[in-house]
């Protein structure tokens, strides 16, 4: 969890991109200065990941905070490691 502390004089919301489901704020909206908490999900993809979230007052003014995430260590496993065929091109039974 991240701790954003929002200093405004006015009413605020908060804004995560439909496509960053893996993005969480504790509040979406406030009045005046406030804190929000920021999480995010375990990364299980071997891809580092980025989204913006953007902070925006009812009179117009938005701040934007830049997400990233790394990636998972790669991995890779295959199930059965080894395959045998008879002479015709069949499967060999196991």
């Amino acid at each position: 969890m991240a701790k954003v502390t929002v200093t405004a004089n006015d009413s605020w919301t908060v804004s995560i991109p439909s496509e960053a489901t893996w993005v969480h704020s504790d509040k979406m909206s406030g009045d005046g200065n406030g804190e929000i908490n920021i999480t995010v999900d375990v990364n299980p993809r071997a891809d580092a990941r980025t989204a913006t979230v953007t902070v925006a007052t009812k009179g117009g003014v938005s701040k934007t905070i830049a997400i990233s995430q790394d990636s998972a260590e790669s991995s890779l496993s295959l199930s059965p490691s080894t395959l045998a065929f008879n002479a015709d091109g069949t499967v060999k039974a196991a």
